[in-house]
């Protein structure tokens, strides 16, 4: 028990008075004479025993009723230890999290969540005094969230408050409330303003400092159901003009009704070029195609578009995807008149042939190829092996044609750079056909429309035997078994691997019919693109090749709307690195410009937030219990207004009630005592 005004409890002085009374009774007594009678004797004895019996307890009640006036004057109240970590009178830091996420757009009947939790953080702020601080705490992390407000800034900066398409977990918030208040004295008390979605805000992990009082409000909605457009991908990872492009779509519902005949568009460039429609069972997933064709080279800026309420945010999904004007293959040989990939390569249009010495290489010009064969080469040296390994790391694709040397084991080490162990390498020099092609893998897909039975197949005269690494897929193979072709991923890029040299000497396999649309399958395949779209709050770095950036010039990321800001730059293995330090707030097209060159890119928000799925608050305050959280209470709705109920935490239970009623009942008993005491 406390006392609001606890000087008044030197009244408790007031008790000695009916001592005093007690003791000095100035009532005179007359001496009356009687017979000396033995019976009178033994009354006498008993009247006076009875009468100091009957004194005591009316001082007694006296005293019990000037306490109890007392104690009421000093406004006495009870509270809660692991409520309270401050008297009233002590400064208090107040630290505010208001969830202005996606998941807040869903109304409480005629008003969203977040105009409640924003309603809700004002009538915090006004159960405090103007000489207490605040903390207010977003999604955007903002900068404000680094220093106190004053009350007065504190509901403007509330005000303020709009969507954000971040979100942050609980370990986060936490981390950003305890990196201020820790540097500050006072009374430090966090209210937690949430609709508490599962996969964002979880109460078992909110282990806060046990001298830091928490509140949790969750904010309850009706149930609703949605449609979101997860993701998108193509069948390809390249495009060519005029040719039909497949787009696959990802589309999850979360409700209990089955839709049928979705209808689902796409828009490239703002023209509509593609529709379809989709079915969706209850709470469940589906992959629609979409089928269209681009005429036109360079980047092209596409969305994919449905029609749900009441969430809307994740009904469009933005994505970019460029239709190259040729794609670059380099040939390193140091045998100048084999020319078997110049004829295919150098007089088709759509690539960039070069045929590079193997002794003359300029590393730096790697960057500029998709593709690099690596032709019946001796002798690679070290720094070639390791600037392959760096092309192939960074997405680029290498196709291996081995020496025709057999004391040669620069093939082997060159591998070892990848730490791909080639096991069981052995020359065969048998007399080999190609025995089949593995149409089943995704690299043949689409390919040959059908393959004829009697196909006149290549053979080898030398090849190496080998156990395929593994992960790596054997796509042709000889008539004994043995791997012809390897596709072997590594990191972002692919190594293909053939495992007899490209010699007419060794092979017919540059005068067969599967030649070309093997060779220009891996050309079409080693294309890297950029991914289609990035993700706000998640993809905060981009990491491009071939950007040219000038020495000391600075880029501009440009928004649809011509707002623009400057990222970080970083260069690293011939990469350009950009970083958006959180300055992307809206999905859309942004643009990477430099004097010299252009990126184009999409953004699109996090799906996390379209998980409807919240904790109740019974569920809430079940995980703090189980927890063990002694100074985390969850907010229960009293019908009064909150600063009332807020200020009331710290007055807590008045009790002054109690003692009137005490002081009525002491005198009550006074007088039943003096009237009915005999």
């Amino acid at each position: 028990m406390q006392f609001a005004n606890p000087l008044i409890l030197w009244g408790l002085l007031l008790l000695v008075v009916p001592v005093i009374i007690h003791l000095f009774n100035f009532r005179r007594y007359r001496k009356v004479f009687f017979t000396n009678v033995r019976q009178l004797q033994e009354i006498t004895i008993k009247t006076r025993r009875n009468a100091r019996l009957k004194n005591l307890l009316i001082l007694l009640m006296r005293m019990l009723a000037t306490a109890a006036l007392v104690i009421v004057f000093a406004a006495p109240y009870k509270i809660d230890k692991n409520k309270q970590t401050g008297a009233p009178s002590d400064r208090k830091i107040v630290s505010v999290f208001v969830d202005n996420s996606f998941s807040m757009e869903l109304s409480d009947g005629n008003v969203s969540l977040l105009e409640v939790a924003k309603a809700r953080a004002l009538d915090i702020a006004g159960a405090y005094a103007n000489s207490d601080r605040f903390q207010l705490i977003t999604n955007d992390f903002s900068g404000k969230t680094h220093q106190l407000l004053s009350k007065e800034s504190f509901v403007d900066e509330i005000h303020n408050i709009t969507f954000s398409p971040f979100f942050r977990s609980t370990q986060e918030i936490i981390a950003r409330q305890k990196r201020l208040l820790d540097t500050e004295q006072g009374v430090k008390e966090c209210y937690f303003i949430s609709d508490f979605q599962k996969n964002t805000l979880d109460p078992k992990q909110m282990d806060i400092d046990s001298s830091y009082r928490v509140i949790l409000m969750p904010l309850s909605t009706e149930k609703h159901s949605n449609i979101l457009i997860d993701s998108c991908w193509f069948e390809t990872p390249s495009h060519r003009a005029g040719e039909p492009n497949k787009l696959f779509v990802k589309i999850r519902g979360k409700g209990n009704e089955s839709l049928q005949k979705i209808p689902i568009r796409l828009m490239v460039n703002n023209k509509q070029a593609g529709l379809g429609n989709f079915d969706l069972a209850p709470d469940s997933e589906t992959i629609t195609e979409i089928l269209f064709t681009v005429h036109e080279h360079g980047t092209h800026f596409a969305s994919i578009e449905i029609s749900d309420y009441p969430i809307t945010f994740d009904d469009k999904l933005f994505f970019t995807f460029s239709v190259k004007n040729r794609i670059g293959v380099a040939e390193l040989s140091d045998n100048p008149r084999q020319n078997f990939l110049q004829i295919l390569f150098g007089s088709d249009e759509s690539f960039h042939y070069e045929k590079i010495d193997i002794k003359r290489i300029d590393y730096s010009l790697f960057n500029l190829f998709s593709l690099i064969v690596l032709s019946n080469s001796e002798g690679i040296s070290s720094g070639l092996a390791s600037s392959l390994e760096q092309f192939a790391a960074e997405g680029g694709s290498v196709v291996v044609f081995p020496s025709s040397n057999p004391k040669d084991d620069s093939i082997k080490e060159m591998f070892e750079k990848f730490e791909i162990p080639l096991d069981g390498l052995q020359l065969d020099t048998s007399l080999l056909r190609f025995g089949s092609l593995n149409l089943n893998s995704d690299f043949y897909t689409d390919v040959f429309e059908r393959m004829p039975k009697n196909m006149d197949m290549p053979s080898a005269s030398q090849h190496y035997h080998l156990l395929p690494p593994i992960g790596s897929e054997t796509l042709i193979q000889f008539e004994n078994n043995d791997p012809a072709l390897i596709q072997i991923p590594y990191k972002k890029g692919k190594i293909f691997f053939f495992t007899f040299p490209l010699h007419e000497k060794y092979t017919s396999f540059p005068h067969q019919a599967i030649f070309v649309p093997t060779m220009l399958r891996m050309a079409f395949t080693s294309v890297q693109s950029n991914p289609l779209y990035y993700v706000i709050g998640e993809n905060e770095m981009i990491s491009v090749r071939n950007f040219t950036l000038p020495n000391d010039m600075v880029p501009n990321v440009i928004a649809e709307n011509g707002k623009s800001f400057i990222p970080g730059v970083r260069e690293s293995k011939g990469q350009q690195i950009f970083y958006m330090h959180d300055n992307i707030l809206t999905a859309g097209f942004y643009t990477i410009a430099s004097v010299s060159d252009t990126l184009h890119v999409a953004y699109n928000y996090d799906r996390q937030e379209s998980e409807l799925d919240y904790f109740t608050k019974s569920e809430i305050g079940q995980q703090i219990n189980n927890e063990k959280f002694k100074n985390i209470t969850v907010w229960k709705e009293s019908g009064i207004p909150i600063a009332k109920a807020i200020a009331k935490l710290y007055q807590g239970v008045p009790l002054w009630r109690w003692f009137i009623l005490v002081a009525l009942l002491a005198l009550l008993l006074e007088e039943i005592i003096i009237r009915f005491w005999k």
